[in-house]
């Protein structure tokens, strides 16, 4: 009986010893082929980005003496480049768009050249200039599009990453804002007037004001109130802030009214996009509105509370109304704990125009929420807040002192709390 368990102890032993090598044997083997991947991809990653850099040093070599009619009408076919341009192809723009509506892009390393070709057809497109615009007009105005990278985002980052847009619009789009001229502002304005995608008015929002700041002003905004009245977004909220966004970035209150009626929805939930709107373009005008949200009976999520306090907080020290709504949150009873520790701990994250070097207003801001905190202290006995209120004391001091933030290279970074 003792020489079999001896054996069979001896038998499992080996067994172990054998699997352990085994084991390691594979798991260098798929460390070698893991790596030797990464090293293909990053290789093919180098070359599309070295290839991109030639054809736009050699797109501005090219005299710019092409011209294009103006865009009302039919257009007329594109005029062949002269004889000093050159492209990595010899199509015309509507066989370049032809040949982009065709292409497949297939996931992974197989799908390389696929996503060099699209590279560079968008950028042959660019290279013939105005002559381009018309196919590029009526591509656009037909509200049709191609999907570039729908997994993008997915598995190992690849080339198109970087380079490729995501879709054949985004792609026409940036042509049409590098081409540049009369003629493209107002395809990327007759853009707008169909268009059904937030991402995309935002785009366009963006491009026409970096071409000609101001002058499209009412289209954009108008664009962009006709889709939030609509309701297009549906239950896409990312749309939804992308719309808040363009209003917001003209400073545009028109929408305010509309904006406040959707800051609770059915369900009880906050619209934070509605409120950063808000926020955004009335300041201190918003207070009310973060008045009424506090004593909401419908908001009964704590998270989204915590979120109230801290737009809150974002207005304190800017007036007296400010400072007294912040000072009532810190203290209100009916508010989750973290929501009134929430408006300790925002107060040196929020509201400065530059935390990274702060301005004079900054300054002053400092100074009143530091005397917010002292009149705090005396009111508040809990030793968990009491301890968060001298740590904010502590990271507004050194956000006042730029020799503190030197010397503290963990100090506390730019940006606004979210």
């Amino acid at each position: 009986m003792k020489t079999l368990i001896t054996l069979l102890l001896a038998a499992g032993i080996g067994f172990a010893a054998v699997y352990v090598v085994v084991s390691n044997h594979l798991n260098a083997r798929h460390a070698q082929e893991l790596a030797a991947q990464q090293a293909a991809w990053q290789t093919e990653k180098e070359q599309l980005q070295a290839d991109l850099e030639q054809a736009r040093k050699e797109s501005a070599s090219i005299p710019s003496t092409r011209q294009v009619a103006a865009l009302p009408g039919t257009p007329k076919a594109a005029a062949p480049l002269p004889a000093t341009a050159s492209t990595s192809s010899k199509l015309a723009p509507s066989d370049i768009l032809a040949r982009l509506q065709s292409l497949k892009l297939a996931p992974g390393p197989g799908g390389l050249q696929t996503q060099r070709e699209m590279v560079r057809l968008l950028d042959d497109l660019v290279r013939w200039g105005p002559a381009a615009l018309p196919a590029i007009r009526d591509f656009l105005a037909s509200n049709a599009d191609v999907e570039f990278a729908p997994g993008k985002g997915k598995g190992p980052p690849g080339p198109q990453d970087s380079l490729l847009p995501s879709s054949l619009r985004a792609g026409l789009l940036s042509a049409v804002q590098e081409i540049g001229g009369p003629v493209a502002e107002q395809i990327l304005a007759q853009a707008l007037g169909g268009n059904t995608r937030p991402a995309e008015v935002l785009k366009l929002a963006q491009m026409l004001e970096q071409m000609n700041p101001g002058k499209y002003r009412d289209t954009i905004l108008a664009a962009a109130q006709a889709q939030l009245t609509a309701g297009a977004t549906g239950q896409d909220r990312k749309g939804l802030g992308q719309l808040y966004d363009v209003l917001a970035m003209y400073g545009d209150k028109s929408y305010a009214e509309q904006a406040r009626a959707q800051l609770v929805q059915a369900d009880g939930r906050l619209n934070k996009e509605a409120l950063d709107y808000l926020q955004t373009t009335l300041k201190q005008e918003n207070l009310p509105v973060l008045r009424d949200l506090l004593q909401n009976p419908q908001l009964t999520d704590p998270k989204q509370r915590e979120d109230v306090v801290k737009y809150v907080t974002e207005l304190a020290g800017t007036d007296q109304q400010a400072s007294q709504l912040w000072y009532e949150s810190a203290l209100n009873a009916n508010l989750p704990d973290k929501a009134r520790e929430k408006a300790i701990t925002e107060l040196d994250k929020r509201g400065f125009q530059n935390r990274e070097q702060f301005t004079a207003y900054d300054l002053q801001l400092a100074q009143t929420r530091l005397q917010l905190l002292d009149a705090l202290r005396a009111q508040i006995q809990d030793p968990n807040q009491l301890a968060l209120l001298d740590q904010a004391k502590a990271r507004l001091t050194i956000l006042m002192d730029p020799n503190l933030r030197q010397a503290l290279h963990g100090g506390p970074k730019g940006g606004k709390a979210k």
